[in-house]
């Protein structure tokens, strides 16, 4: 793109002013040698070539002179039709309709916007039959009336420096250009504010070089981020691109501030939860949306043994897992040839939040391995060693199994109800002496169910009486002997435990037992 440093209107008309002397004859030789040689270009019609015309049907174009062929070649972006040409003309001549369809039959004259300009358009209609001639006032020369498509493409040349500067001036990202030796020739109204930011320079004087030079190179483009420091200190970011443009080169900078703090604020915040994790006891993996190894904690390399080096060089999630599998610290797959399948399995079931598996590996840990989803699809493994809580899970069921296999091997029925009366434990000898199913929950049965029982089973006594307003206590308790309908005896005990938990231990002076309420 090629633009003129500083120009204005009058500079412009000036230079229109000085081309016309010079061009104007070799334009009128070359004029008068084509009328003689030459046909219109596409088509034969009405339009002669003495004048810059161009005859339409309706939207149409059927016809030009040599100068209208001219002037369309010149501006490759019109289409040739009345559109077309409206986008040509519209700059130097406001009211040129943009539909043929408003026109007048007869002949309408358009005159240009610029008073100083003495071009002129003339319409003739006849019927759907429309003849555009482009020319200057009548009072000027032959010869000057065809130099009108000279002038015309200099106005227009003129219009569009005019949008290319007021595109330039009023954009709000620096913009100057330089020459071959870097000296700046040229700048936009933002670079000159940014001088003034700085306190440099002034808004005559040439332009202060802000950045060190960006060479480009012929053909492309050449990039860079740099830096300013205002007057209050503060760092201002700009990312600079120099663009060949023949002799000279256009600068442009914009400014990436925001870029650059969220950058930082980023960076800042992954150090924060880096030092974080690197405290936790979890061995911690987080694949970005490319399934690449983004984060990682000191406690992965702790838990599963991996190099440091190969955790910095962001595997993938594959051979992550291939690697934990050759060290032997997950479990080892039956069928290599699933295995990879099983691994596409996991991390879909991670990404949805669903993955969460124990792991008993061969040294005797175990771990517990959790896949959690995460922003911009994202996914984190959490590996967690649970060896001690297993071991000691196990040692307490082994000591539950203990008490119950010594309580089973008492004489006495043993049952322990909640506060909400549910039975909590019982032994085989309950179990037997109520005829409780082997099968039963314990919480199936209830206190009152045991109440019921009771009244059956034991005749009515100031014993039997207290025993069971002690039971309807929540810290009652109880020792004495129960006589049975049948005359059996029977040891009763009741004792309060924590929690609101009572025991009840019965043992029978006979053989017979509880019956289960029909």
């Amino acid at each position: 793109m090629f633009v003129l440093p500083n120009i204005d209107d009058s500079m412009v008309f000036a230079i229109v002013a000085g081309c016309l002397c010079g061009v104007a004859a070799a334009v009128f030789l070359h004029l008068g040698r084509q009328h003689s040689a030459e046909k219109t270009p596409p088509n034969t019609g009405s339009a002669t070539q003495e004048t810059c015309s161009f005859l339409f049907n309706g939207d149409q174009l059927i016809d030009y002179s040599a100068s209208g062929h001219t002037i369309f070649k010149s501006f490759p972006h019109a289409t040739e039709n009345w559109q077309g040409l409206a986008s040509i003309m519209q700059p130097r001549f406001p009211t040129f309709p943009d539909s043929h369809s408003t026109l007048p039959q007869g002949q309408t004259t358009l005159s240009p916007a610029d008073t100083n300009d003495r071009g002129e358009i003339t319409f003739s209609r006849s019927g759907a039959s429309i003849r555009v001639v482009l020319g200057i006032a009548p009072q000027a020369s032959q010869q000057g009336r065809e130099a009108a498509t000279v002038l015309h493409m200099m106005l227009a040349y003129r219009n569009d420096l005019r949008a290319i500067k007021a595109a330039f001036e009023g954009t709000p990202h620096p913009i100057w250009m330089e020459d071959k030796t870097h000296s700046i020739i040229w700048a936009n109204s933002a670079f000159r504010d940014l001088e003034r930011t700085m306190g440099l320079g002034g808004s005559n004087g040439a332009p202060t070089r802000l950045f060190a030079p960006l060479a480009s190179t012929p053909g492309s483009h050449a990039w860079r981020r740099d830096s300013l420091t205002l007057p209050t200190g503060q760092q201002s970011w700009f990312d600079l691109c120099a663009v060949d443009a023949e002799s000279r080169t256009m600068m442009y900078a914009l400014n990436v501030d925001t870029v650059v703090n969220a950058e930082i604020a980023q960076r800042n915040f992954v150090q924060i939860l880096t030092k974080t994790f690197a405290h936790l006891s979890i061995g911690l993996a987080i694949f970005n949306r490319d399934r690449q190894l983004a984060l990682f904690n000191p406690a992965l390399i702790d838990l599963t043994d991996l190099p440091a080096e190969f955790l910095t060089g962001r595997p993938t999630i594959m051979c992550f897992f291939d690697r934990l599998r050759d060290n032997h610290t997950m479990p080892e797959p039956k069928n290599y040839a699933n295995w990879r399948a099983r691994v596409g399995t996991v991390v879909a079931a991670a990404s949805d939040g669903s993955f969460r598996e124990t792991w008993a590996l061969p040294d005797g840990r175990t771990f517990r391995v959790t896949g959690r989803p995460h922003p911009d699809g994202a996914v984190a493994f959490m590996f967690e060693d649970i060896s001690h809580e297993i071991s000691l899970t196990r040692s307490f069921r082994s000591e539950l199994a203990l008490g119950a296999s010594v309580l089973n091997a008492l004489d006495q029925s043993i049952a322990v109800f909640g506060p909400d009366g549910r039975l909590e434990f019982c032994n085989a000898q309950f179990q037997a002496a109520c005829k409780l199913p082997s099968t039963i929950s314990e919480t199936d049965h209830k206190l009152a169910h045991a109440q019921d029982h009771w009244k059956r089973q034991f005749a009515p006594s100031p014993a039997l009486a207290q025993f069971l307003a002690e039971l309807a206590e929540p810290d009652g308790a109880f020792q004495g002997v129960l006589t049975g309908k049948d005359q059996t005896k029977t040891d009763m005990r009741l004792h309060p435990l924590a929690g609101g938990m009572r025991m009840v231990a019965f043992q029978p002076a006979m053989d017979a037992c509880f019956a289960t309420p029909a």
